[in-house]
């Protein structure tokens, strides 16, 4: 009775393995599913100009003038 309990509990172990690792498969495809998702819209500029400012607030100040005098251009001719 005892080799019976021990191979239920084996066989519990290795198939609680195969679900987590299942799990994390599942969790890793959703985390790559929602960055996808999240640039879906992005635009890349080439060649862009690119701030050597320290803060990142600043790095992104920069970006938006850029891109506003861009629109600006591009709609004003």
């Amino acid at each position: 009775m005892k080799n019976v309990g021990e191979k239920v509990k084996n066989e519990a172990n290795e198939s609680l393995g195969k679900v987590s690792d299942n799990t994390e498969k599942v969790q890793i495809l959703a985390a790559e599913q929602c960055d996808k998702e999240m640039r879906g819209n992005n635009i890349i500029l080439y060649k862009a100009p690119e701030a050597n400012a320290a803060r990142s607030e600043d790095r992104n100040k920069h970006d938006v003038e850029f891109c506003v005098q861009l629109v600006i251009v591009c709609v004003l001719g």
